[in-house]
């Protein structure tokens, strides 16, 4: 896939402009047949859990209607928070980069790998999402980008394949190049941080063992700790959900006595939002989760605006974009729904 061309319709936006930022999750394109031999291992495993039950939830004919609804909004970058195929099959990488490339042809992207884009060791040693995508997925982590005069993007890498479980984990290099990082940032700015796993889940919600991320601990202690105004973007949890912290709880059980739940409600800084599955459907969703648009200030302290845009309940209807409250303002706007 060629690299994103600059000199597309897509303007850099001002030091005092807003920044408009689109967010799309786990895509999970999928080849239902592939030759016998590269079914080895945990490819066995994912393989027939595509036949059973992924294929009847994730439909691969919504993707070129969410690339169209995409590039239709004109976004200044497109974040693109990981798990683009199933088993990380040359296939697959193939496959997808021929559907999105419409989209990053026009608009910057960045992409984050996900956990089943590195399925395997092979598929990683392989580096298969970052040839078929190119200069569109960092060679290093964390990427540290400049949004506009109030906000900075900084990237994590948390995709590790294993044998059997889906665990994901930042590794100590990462962790200390990003606590520098955000202590060199000053607390006037925003960071817009963006890792494929989630720290924090909604209340009363925890993630199984085999699918958290190993290292989330000290992860979200960096951003308990941060002093800027910090939107934590994820996906993996395939389910769209935008919250503020004292509306969470770690990922992971915390240790006793860590007093997490208190730190949480006062970490008024910290908002969440979950890209959710665009090719998912549900009773929900019957067309797909859609996407994420937000909308960043010049000033880190104005309102964000968050739009979730998803098509209609039907074929043919028109997609919806829901006005979301940012979670962090006080005197919050009120939300709405409007057909596009």
């Amino acid at each position: 896939m060629p690299a994103v061309n600059n000199d597309t319709p897509t303007t850099t936006p001002g030091e005092d402009e807003p920044v408009r930022l689109l967010l799309i999750g786990d895509i999970h394109y999928y080849r239902l047949m592939t030759w016998p031999w590269r079914l080895l291992g945990k490819r066995l495993l994912g393989q027939l859990n595509l036949w059973l039950r992924r294929r009847r939830r994730f439909d691969r004919r919504l993707l070129p209607e969410t690339v169209r609804r995409a590039i239709e909004l004109a976004p200044h970058r497109v974040l693109m928070s990981g798990d683009l195929t199933t088993t990380a099959l040359p296939g697959e990488f193939a496959a997808v980069a021929a559907a999105i490339k419409p989209l990053i042809e026009r608009h910057p992207t960045l992409i984050l790998p996900g956990n089943h884009d590195r399925y395997t060791f092979s598929a990683m040693l392989g580096r298969g999402l970052e040839r078929h995508c190119s200069a569109l997925v960092p060679d290093s982590f964390p990427l540290r980008l400049h949004l506009n005069g109030g906000w900075d993007l900084l990237a994590i890498d948390s995709a590790v394949p294993r044998m059997l479980s889906s665990r994901g984990r930042v590794g100590k290099r990462q962790l200390n190049d990003l606590a520098k990082a955000l202590d060199q940032t000053p607390a006037e700015r925003g960071v817009l941080m963006l890792c494929h796993y989630p720290v924090l889940m909604p209340a009363q919600r925890q993630q199984k063992w085999d699918h958290r991320l190993a290292d989330s601990a000290p992860l979200l202690e960096l951003l308990l700790n941060c002093r800027s105004r910090t939107i934590f973007c994820h996906g993996h949890v395939h389910e769209p959900w935008l919250l503020p912290a004292v509306e969470t709880t770690p990922a992971a059980p915390p240790t006793p006595g860590a007093g997490l739940k208190a730190r949480l409600a006062e970490a008024n800084h910290l908002t969440v939002l979950n890209a959710g599955a665009p090719c998912m459907v549900s009773q929900r969703y019957p067309r797909g989760q859609g996407f994420w648009e937000i909308a960043l200030p010049p000033g880190p302290h104005e309102a964000v605006a968050y739009r979730h845009h998803a098509p209609g309940d039907r074929p043919g209807e028109p997609w919806q974009a829901h006005l979301h409250a940012d979670p962090s303002q006080a005197g919050r706007i009120e939300a709405d729904s409007s057909p596009l």
